[in-house]
């Protein structure tokens, strides 16, 4: 790994776009557990300790991944920063890098993280989401949903806790995603307890109810704005229809 970034940041030099070419690298989740067994994808095996979870599972340690930012004349060498940040953040913080302004007819939910990169202050406005349809491919009491804010960690659970496949869009899945709720919610604090083994909703129950109805709600707004195969065969129908 090293030394292919190293041909990539040579190949720059070389072209004399060094200075002014930014450059992010990030990884997709893991690790994966299945890897283990199998050479083939001998290369996806790891840990995510000190933290608990693996690919295709949404816990902490399922999520949280590298990321390195190399901006030539702004961040600074061996700058170390530890608040969370999303892919979900890279349009913004792209645009906000090269001068642009954001299309004002997009909904986005990430946000402009370059004040990170500046060493100034930042202040995350809604809370960095995750949700995943086939997050109990493995493991049955993996949440389908968790949210992040500051260091508590709100995980979400369907009524029927169960796999429906891996990378699949089949119209049974699609059924149920769009039908399903989220009616079981745990609280954990991260930096307390990384391995997520203490639920302290009990605990601290207005910063429960409070993250657990902005989950609820991004849910629905979520199976509102998500691909569905009936409304899009009545799409295509009509316009078939139509051209007849």
């Amino acid at each position: 790994l090293d030394t292919n970034i190293g041909h990539i940041l040579s190949s720059l030099k070389k072209e004399g776009v060094d200075k002014n070419t930014i450059v992010i690298f990030t990884s997709d989740n893991g690790p994966a557990k299945y890897s283990q067994k199998s050479h083939s994808y001998s290369r996806n095996a790891g840990s995510s300790l000190p933290y608990r979870g693996e690919k295709y599972g949404l816990l902490n340690g399922s999520v949280h991944v590298p990321g390195f930012v190399y901006w030539p004349g702004v961040t600074k060498q061996n700058q170390v920063v530890l608040e969370p940040v999303g892919g979900i953040d890279f349009l913004p913080t792209l645009c906000s890098m090269a001068g642009l302004n954001v299309p004002g007819d997009l909904k986005l939910d990430g946000q402009d993280i370059t004040p990170l990169l500046k060493s100034k202050p930042f202040r995350r406005i809604k809370p960095l989401q995750w949700h995943h349809y086939n997050s109990t491919l493995h493991d049955l009491s993996s949440p389908r949903a968790f949210l992040r804010y500051k260091d508590y960690i709100l995980c979400g659970y369907y009524k029927e806790n169960k796999p429906i496949g891996r990378g699949r869009w089949y119209p049974n899945h699609m059924d149920f995603l769009k039908n399903s709720e989220l009616i079981q919610f745990k609280l954990f604090n991260l930096k307390n307890d990384p391995q997520q083994t203490q639920n302290i909703s009990s605990e601290f129950p207005e910063i429960f109810t409070n993250l657990s109805n902005q989950l609820k709600d991004s849910h629905k707004e979520l199976q509102e704005e998500a691909y569905s195969w009936i409304k899009e065969a009545n799409a295509v129908g009509a316009k078939l229809k139509s051209e007849k």
